[in-house]
């Protein structure tokens, strides 16, 4: 949740005077002057709180000296500093989904809307404050769930090719894959993209990955659904053409080298059906761990 508009807006004063007043100064003045008394002492107060908090003044009782950057910055450069570190802290419901809740101005949530006004901010800089919010949260996520998704793959194939796994992509991730198994009769290339949300599946892949799936007949992508702690949830293999027939192309004069792949349910099959002992991956599917995105099979709803 975001903060209460009188809050944001009495951060905002916080962020000018301390540009010019040390702390004692501004509150001598916010108490005075009658231009602050339509925000009460105690929102103020837990304003002061809030800039401690975001890093955007000094977290000590007695002193609130502003970041160092902030100290000659425009009243729109204290606005924009204030939004992020507010929307980054709150982290509200609908930020982990902006890039599809929020594509355009028009869609901008009216709690952001009512937050940006209060900060003096306009809603085309608030719109651009949201998605850079979430591009680092995206980014962030994916590289600490990236890790226990692969983790947790290497460990439930471990326990049926024992000696067999080798997770590649702690020692060179420029081999368009992280985990190599081998079963004995093959030798397969995982590229693993995992994931903790529940209603809708976006992967994210390389040009380099897509190269090495387009020419290695051993590759593979494999999708984890964790839960909450971080445990396997579901496991399922994407389609090969799926991908090709979703991946941008090359134009004169540019070419993408990291492309987002919104996968469907028809997309992806349950479990590693190209291994000897697929089935041992598919009873991570069931009814109060499922995964929206996930195809739905009998007895592992």
């Amino acid at each position: 949740m975001l903060p209460p508009s009188d809050v944001l807006r009495a951060a905002t004063r916080w962020l000018r005077l301390l540009q010019t007043s040390t702390r004692d100064q501004a509150w001598e003045l916010v108490r005075a002057r009658a231009a602050y008394a339509d925000v009460s002492l105690t929102q103020y107060g837990l304003a002061e709180d809030l800039l401690r908090e975001t890093g955007l003044i000094a977290p000590h009782s007695s002193s609130s000296q502003l970041r160092e950057d902030l100290t000659d910055a425009s009243s729109e450069v204290l606005s924009t500093a204030l939004f992020d570190a507010m929307l980054s802290a709150a982290n509200p419901r609908w930020l982990p989904d902006a890039d599809l809740l929020v594509p355009t101005l028009d869609d901008l949530p009216a709690d952001a809307a009512e937050a940006a006004d209060a900060v003096g901010l306009s809603e085309a800089a608030a719109f651009l404050a949201i998605e850079r919010a979430q591009r680092k949260f995206d980014a962030t996520d994916r590289a600490a769930v990236g890790t226990a998704g692969e983790q947790a793959l290497v460990e439930l194939l471990e326990a049926d090719y024992p000696g067999g796994v080798d997770h590649v992509s702690q020692r060179d991730d420029t081999l368009g894959y992280d985990i190599r198994v081998d079963t004995g009769d093959a030798s397969w290339h995982l590229e693993v993209k995992s994931t903790t949300r529940r209603g809708r599946l976006t992967v994210f892949l390389s040009r380099n990955e897509f190269l090495v799936a387009q020419h290695d007949a051993a590759w593979k992508l494999v999708v984890v659904g964790l839960r909450e702690d971080l445990s396997p949830g579901a496991v399922c293999t994407g389609s090969r053409p799926a991908l090709w027939e979703a991946a941008p192309t090359d134009r004169p004069g540019a070419r993408w080298e990291t492309a987002r792949f919104d996968l469907a349910p028809e997309s992806l099959t349950l479990g590693l059906p190209f291994l000897p002992k697929a089935e041992q991956t598919m009873h991570l599917v069931s009814q109060r761990h499922r995964f929206g995105w996930a195809p739905a099979t009998s007895g592992h709803q």
